[in-house]
């Protein structure tokens, strides 16, 4: 698990992809 992968799965989550 990455830092960056986890925030990027928030940006998808918030639709921001």
């Amino acid at each position: 698990m990455r830092l960056d992968e986890e925030i990027v799965n928030a940006f998808k989550a918030t639709g921001r992809g």
